[in-house]
C-alpha cells in the first residue's frame, strides 16, 4: 500500500503544474517534478543520490550564520524527512557530495575539509583542499577539481587523491597528483565515463565560464593514467575541447553514452560519442545547481533568484519506469549515532 500511495503521488505531482514556475520540462519525452524543499532560508550546496533514490546534501544559511548540515532524505518515507548526518557546527559554504559504494563523501569550501560518513554513521575528516568544488570517483581514485589560488586568481585544477588508512582505523588523503591545470578558470565540474578494471575512465571538465573557458572538455583514459606520477599534465586546449556548450555548473552521467549538464538555466543532455546536445529543462530563477544520477533518476537542485531557498527536482525518460523503481523502493537504513574520525 505504501508503495502504491508513493508512485501514485509522483505520477500526479509530474501532471500538475507543482514545478513549472521553478522547473520546467521542455523536451517532449521526459517528465518531471519537485521532490523535497530546503528548510527555509536555506541552500542546497552538494547533491547525491544513493541506489534506491535516497538523497544526501549539504544546506547552507542564506544568512551566513545558522550552522551548515548534511542531511539525508529517504525515499521511503517520499522524502518527508530531513535525518541530521553531520552538523559543521558554524556556517561553512558547503561544495560537493557523492555517494561512493555506500559511503557518502562530502566537502566544504570554507576550511576546505573533505569527510566521509561511513555505512556505521561514523564520521571520517580526511584532510584538507582549499577551495574544492566537485569530486568524483574512477579507477579506485577520488578526483577533486580545486581552486588553489581562490579569488581574485583563478588556477583550477583536477588533481587524484589516494585513500590511504590513517591509523586510526579510519581513512585520509593521500598523495597528490594534478591531472588538470586549467590554469585561467575558476572551478569546474567533473565527471568520468564508466571505468575499467583499477582503471579510470574517461574524464569530463565542465569550464566555468567566468573567463576565456566556456566549453566542455575531454580527456581520454589513457591520457588520465598518462598524467598520474610524473606524466605531463592536461590542459584545456583545442585538441581536449569536446564542445562549445556555455558555462557549466554540473555534470552528471546519465549513461555510458549520454551526459546531463547544468548552466544555471538549463538542463541539457549530450551524447558522449557525437556531442550532440539538446535542452530538457529550464528554470526562470537564480540557477540549476547540484546533478546527480541514480536508477535512470536524474536529481537537480535549484535556487531561486532572490538566493534564499532551494528545491530538488526529478527529471525521467518516459514512461518513467526508473521512477517506479526510486519510489517504490523502502530505505531500511538502520539509524545510529556517528562519532568523529
Amino acid at each position: 500500500m505504501k508503495k502504491t500511495l508513493l508512485t501514485t503521488a509522483a505520477f500526479t505531482a509530474a501532471s500538475t503544474a507543482l514545478f513549472a514556475q521553478t522547473l520546467s520540462i521542455t523536451a517532449p519525452g521526459y517528465s518531471g517534478g519537485k521532490l523535497f524543499d530546503a528548510s527555509p532560508g536555506f541552500l542546497i550546496e552538494g547533491l547525491a543520490a544513493a541506489p534506491g533514490g535516497d538523497v544526501f546534501y549539504i544546506e547552507r544559511d542564506s544568512a551566513f550564520a545558522a550552522a551548515s548540515k548534511l542531511y539525508r532524505r529517504s525515499a521511503g518515507d517520499g522524502y518527508a524527512t530531513a535525518t541530521t548526518l553531520f552538523d559543521f557546527g558554524s556556517f561553512k559554504f558547503g561544495s560537493f557530495v557523492r555517494w561512493e559504494n555506500g559511503k557518502i563523501f562530502f566537502g566544504e569550501n570554507s576550511t576546505g575539509a573533505v569527510l566521509v560518513v561511513n555505512p556505521d554513521l561514523s564520521i571520517d575528516a580526511l584532510g584538507t583542499v582549499p577551495h574544492n568544488y566537485d569530486a568524483a570517483f574512477s579507477g579506485g581514485s577520488l578526483f577533486l577539481s580545486h581552486n588553489p589560488g581562490g579569488s581574485p586568481s583563478p588556477q583550477n585544477k583536477v588533481s587524484r587523491f589516494d585513500l590511504l588508512p590513517d591509523g586510526g582505523g579510519g581513512l585520509m588523503l593521500g598523495a597528490t597528483d594534478t591531472i588538470v591545470d586549467t590554469p585561467d578558470d575558476y572551478s569546474g565540474p567533473i565527471v568520468f565515463t564508466p571505468p575499467g578494471d583499477l582503471l579510470p575512465g574517461d574524464l569530463f571538465y565542465g569550464g566555468s565560464g567566468f573567463f576565456a573557458r566556456p566549453n566542455l572538455y575531454r580527456f581520454t583514459a589513457a591520457e588520465v593514467t598518462a598524467a598520474t606520477g610524473a606524466g605531463p599534465t592536461l590542459g584545456l586546449d583545442a585538441l581536449h575541447q569536446f564542445s562549445a556548450n556555455g558555462t557549466n555548473a554540473y555534470l552528471a552521467l546519465a549513461d555510458a553514452g549520454t551526459l546531463w549538464h547544468s548552466d544555471y538555466g538549463t538542463i541539457d543532455l549530450t551524447d558522449i560519442n557525437t556531442a550532440a546536445s539538446a535542452p530538457v529543462a529550464s528554470s526562470p530563477d537564480f540557477a540549476i545547481g547540484q546533478l546527480d544520477v541514480a536508477d535512470g533518476t536524474l536529481f537537480a537542485a535549484v535556487t531561486n533568484g532572490s538566493f534564499d531557498h532551494s528545491a530538488v527536482f526529478w527529471v525521467v525518460p518516459e514512461p518513467s519506469a526508473a521512477l517506479l523503481l526510486v519510489l517504490g523502493l523502502a530505505a531500511l537504513t538502520p539509524r545510529r549515532r556517528y562519532r568523529m574520525g
